[in-house]
């Protein structure tokens, strides 16, 4: 059966990659919460998922220029509403307490390549060490190096290949670098691709299905996860 993920929390209710947002995913009944993770300038993981201040977080200036304490300080909540005023940047042990308390999976995904954070899968993987959440964790990125620097670092953790484009057999290019799952663009997804990568263990998990006529193709698709902003949409779906 496909697992719903929330993209970013309930990202259409509530501000993205806010504990507002996470919170209201696991009250939808989301089966998982997708997030972005970034590192601070005195190494600290937060989460967002833009690296320049600006779009959601009020401020000016990159994530990796600012300390922990600086960030906190800054409003990530009123540009979606005023009843969101006064949110402020989780940090990613915060969300890892929420989802401790529950049964729901979670997807981080690494943000690295423009800006670089020199570090942060280490620093990643210790925070992970702190957490019995081994097999509710997927690791992915666009950044496919990371993911097989995360294979040496925490091997008990899956790893999901994002990817924006067909790729040719693509079930082969993940198992050759051992991981469990793709994420496609829902754009980039077709019965028979999934069904090539089921033939092969390779999960399928497809981002960012917002419409009802998208959501029900990649059902009939077959799909493993969808990562959406309206799970209360797509688990109404699923379930019809």
């Amino acid at each position: 059966m496909t697992e719903i993920y929330a993209h970013r929390g309930a990202s259409g209710y509530a501000p993205e990659n806010t504990m507002a947002a996470f919170e209201l995913a696991v009250s939808q009944g989301s089966r998982g919460i997708e997030t972005d993770v970034h590192l601070t300038a005195d190494g600290k993981l937060v989460i967002a998922h833009d690296h320049i201040l600006g779009r959601t977080i009020k401020g000016q200036g990159a994530i990796k220029e600012m300390t922990l304490e600086e960030l906190k300080r800054l409003d990530c909540g009123s540009w979606f509403g005023p009843e969101f005023a006064g949110e402020r940047v989780p940090e990613l042990k915060d969300l890892l307490a929420l989802v401790s308390k529950t049964d729901i999976s979670l997807n981080i995904e690494i943000k690295m390549g423009a800006p670089y954070y020199p570090g942060l899968e280490q620093q990643l993987a210790e925070e992970l060490s702190r957490w019995d959440l081994d097999g509710r964790i997927i690791i992915s990125s666009f950044n496919h190096y990371s993911l097989l620097l995360m294979e040496k670092l925490r091997p008990a953790l899956d790893r999901g290949f994002l990817t924006a484009s067909f790729l040719i057999d693509s079930w082969e290019y993940v198992k050759a670098h051992r991981g469990q799952a793709i994420h496609p663009h829902y754009s980039c997804v077709s019965p028979e691709m999934v069904a090539s990568c089921h033939r092969e263990g390779i999960r399928v998990n497809t981002y960012t299905v917002n419409g009802e006529e998208e959501g029900r193709a990649m059902l009939a698709a077959g799909v493993d996860s969808i990562i959406t902003n309206y799970p209360d949409v797509m688990l109404r779906l699923a379930a019809s």
